[in-house]
């Protein structure tokens, strides 16, 4: 397999989305929904019913998890787009094994910077990715596409356990930090083929 060419230093402007790809267990595991909060609970219930992974796309760039294996890693990037949106600030870590992927963010009216590391200093790689030291994104659409993913997971955890605890309020926290980037551009403008 050909390695895919490291990214520039510094990205630019660059769409951001998630993408998913997962389907039912064979087998359901058990999953102890009593520890944490109703999103630790969101992530448990998922990894014991659902097998799959997710991409979260900076322009090019993909950054690859598994559902059932990086499941603390959703907990991780609700914190992340609730101190986005509140603070202006936040830091989403993603680990797997020995390697870690630390992505810093400091929000500048519609536009997110943000930063990569390995959090030690040296060259931001995670599962054979090169990533680029920086790279912007709309706030709106991060904030965005990460509550459709999260409410994907969501209703797919009820459908699975209409009994499952806590969705009205996960619903209602991800309706409110959509709300709050609301009015922001969502895209940024093509450029000039002038």
């Amino acid at each position: 397999m050909a390695k895919r060419p490291a990214p520039p230093d510094d990205l630019g402007p660059v769409r951001f989305s998630v993408s998913t790809e997962y389907g039912p267990r064979d087998v359901r595991l058990q999953a102890d929904e009593s520890m944490g909060g109703p999103l630790a609970a969101l992530q448990t219930s998922h990894a014991a019913t659902y097998k799959g992974k997710w991409t979260v796309h900076f322009g090019h760039v993909p950054l690859q998890l598994k559902t059932h294996v990086h499941a603390d890693a959703i907990e991780e990037l609700f914190i992340f787009l609730i101190e986005l949106v509140d603070a202006g600030f936040g830091e989403w870590t993603v680990r797997d094994k020995s390697q870690t992927l630390v992505i810093e963010a400091q929000v500048y009216g519609p536009d997110a910077d943000l930063e990569f590391g390995d959090g030690e200093g040296g060259p931001p790689s995670f599962k054979r990715v090169q990533f680029p030291k920086r790279a912007k994104v709309r706030l709106r659409a991060l904030v965005e596409e990460c509550a459709r993913f999260l409410r994907r997971l969501l209703v797919d955890v009820t459908v699975a356990d209409p009994t499952f605890a806590g969705a009205d309020e996960v619903r209602a926290d991800l309706d409110a930090l959509v709300e709050a980037v609301a009015a922001l551009p969502l895209e940024f403008r093509a450029k000039d083929a002038s």
